[in-house]
Order: C-alpha cells, then structure tokens, then sequence
C-alpha cells in the first residue's frame, strides 16, 4: 500500500511543478472487503467517483462522504473509458456481448439518476469509443470514423470538423489529429503504442501516454499547425 501511495504522490507533483503543494491528507476510497474496483473518475461535483471493476465490467458510482456504492450497470466494457456529462446527468460509454467467439458493441447514453439507458447505437462488429463534447452534441469514433450525436435531438450525424479545431483519437496504437477534414498520423517520440490522447483546453498542446516494454511514459507536445 505504501508503494502505491508513493506513486500516486509523486505523479501529483510532477503535475504541478513550480507550484507548492502541501499534503492535507490520505483518505482510502475502497476497503479491502469491498469488491476490487478499478480506473476511477470525478463527477462534475467532485463529490462522487465512477468506477469499474476488472475488465472494464460495469459502472458503479461511489458517493465520498457516505461511502455508499451504487450500481449503475454490469455491462462488459462499460468501465473502458466512460464520458460523464457536463452537468453530472448522463454518462456514455461502450457495451461489449459476444456470439460465436465474435465481439459486437454498442453504444450507450445512461441516466445517472434514473439508471434509464437506450441505445445511441446498436450492438455490430464495429468499433466505438465516446471522444468528447462539442456544445450539445456527443463526438465519437466509429471504426475510423468520427460521428457527431445531437443529446438535444438524439440525432446521429457526420461529425462537421471546424476547419482550424482540431481533434485527437489513436488508431491500433498511433496519434492521429483530425483537422480539416485530413487526419494526421504521429508517433512523436518513436515506435510504441499510444494511448490517452488529450487536448489541452486551447487546443496547442497533445497530452499522451505511451507503453514501452514493462514501463509507462508520459509526454506532451506542442500540437504543430499544417
């Protein structure tokens, strides 16, 4: 456990360089009775954490003050990278089944409060991954494709890429900026597979993380123009 405390330390200062950074406290999320649950997020309050178990399986929200769990599914693959909405209402995330040794996935919009869900798009051999929010509408990746959905409107449309905002997704582990309609393919610092690919909020620098052997790096670059 003090490894991991330690680690999880250091990460916090390296991400703050130059600033002074005092330690109030530790508070343990989970104990060790409870079910093991994995890759937690913030809701927009900061008062609750989403959570998954192993192998992505289902979504649970855990309430900070009153350490209450409360399921919201237990769906294959809905752990993988979830969106929570701006205002804390809906979360959207991916759903795995398999038939004959095939995988199928859809994609889901689920009401956090209610747990109500339906389906933005139905179970196919297709890859799909929520990428982020543009205004009113949901952005994410179809195979290779960006697809925009309209939360107002529950409509499904081409993602209409603004000629100087650009976008980031990976494709079997390489960078790759979308902008203005062309996509750009980068492995800034080599071979290896890349993941986790961020924007920063004005859009000029990229935020990555790279699996290299037994070790994780961690960089950032200046999103050069065309």
């Amino acid at each position: 456990m003090s490894f991991k405390i330690f680690v999880y330390l250091l990460i916090c200062i390296n991400l703050v360089i130059g600033q002074s950074v005092q330690v109030k406290g530790i508070e343990k999320v989970t104990d060790v009775e409870d079910v093991r649950y994995y890759h937690p997020k913030f809701m927009p309050d900061g008062e609750s954490l989403i959570l998954t178990q192993s192998n992505y399986l289902g979504l649970v929200k855990k309430n900070l003050a009153t350490a209450g769990v409360e399921e919201l599914n237990m769906l294959p693959g809905a752990g993988y990278e979830p969106l929570i909405s701006k205002d804390g209402k809906y979360i959207y995330y991916h759903a795995n089944k398999y038939a004959k040794g095939r995988r199928y996935t859809s994609l889901i919009s689920q009401n956090i409060l209610t747990k109500e869900s339906f389906k933005i798009e139905d179970y196919g051999r297709h890859k799909i991954l929520p990428t982020g929010f543009s205004g009113n509408r949901l952005n994410y990746l179809k195979n290779s494709e960006i697809i925009s959905f309209d939360i107002n409107n529950q409509q499904i449309s081409k993602y209409m890429i603004n000629e100087s905002e650009p976008m980031v997704t990976t494709e079997k582990g390489t960078l790759v900026i979308h902008l203005g309609g062309e996509k750009r393919y980068l492995k800034p610092v080599g071979d290896g597979h890349y993941i986790w690919p961020s924007l920063s909020p004005d859009k000029k620098r990229l935020l990555f993380t790279k699996l290299r052997g037994n070790w994780t790096e961690f960089g950032r670059l200046p999103l050069l123009a065309k």
